[in-house]
């Protein structure tokens, strides 16, 4: 304990944080759930708001914050007191970042339009992928710019920046579900336009 604590003392504010609650983290390794519950109180702010940093959706950024805790918990016998604030952070921008990577290669997605359900399936995959994958970059560059501009702002936002529906939503100040219209139609013109070219080819 000697050696650790002037270890921590030397680490500055983070350090100081930490050496205060050596023992709770001590305890949580040792399996005490009381003072796990305690670290998950006194650092869920922090976790949260590297979530949200990395998702900018609130429902999301609250999954994966749990999900982040949950890691830490089954990670905690092989932290080795290096600081406990980063360590966790770097747990829950992990999650969040792979949780992002997921979800761009999420090939079907279910949108509702007209009150009607839709089903994005196999047909889009391939240029979905490629959009995701970034081949043929100049290709469906110049496919994409023949899209209606509406169109064409929905699709970067959502497969080349990662933005989610409720950002993009915010930001041209329209509803979710115009923000999935947008995308299914999209994604219908601009696959119908490769196909054309690909029958040009041939």
């Amino acid at each position: 304990m000697g050696i650790i604590n002037v270890y921590i003392s030397k680490r500055g504010k983070e350090g100081a944080m930490e050496e205060k609650y050596m023992k709770l983290i001590q305890a949580a390794q040792n399996g005490n759930s009381e003072a796990f519950r305690q670290l998950v109180e006194i650092y869920k702010a922090y976790i949260f708001a590297i979530c949200f940093n990395i998702l900018r959706d609130k429902d999301e950024a609250e999954n994966m914050a749990q999900e982040a805790f949950i890691e830490v918990y089954r990670s905690l016998k092989s932290y080795e007191f290096r600081g406990f604030k980063t360590w966790m952070g770097r747990i829950a921008a992990n999650k969040c970042i792979d949780y992002k990577r997921k979800m761009k290669k999420k090939l079907i997605h279910e949108v509702n339009i007209e009150d009607e359900n839709l089903y994005i399936i196999a047909d889009d995959k391939p240029i979905i992928e490629k959009i995701i994958e970034n081949e043929d970059k100049e290709r469906l560059r110049n496919i994409l710019y023949t899209l209606p501009e509406v169109y064409i702002s929905t699709i970067k936002k959502y497969y080349m920046q990662g933005k989610t529906y409720e950002e993009i939503a915010r930001e041209e100040n329209v509803s979710i579900k115009t923000v999935e219209s947008r995308l299914y139609r999209g994604r219908k013109i601009l696959r119908e336009k490769w196909e054309e070219e690909e029958n040009e080819t041939l």
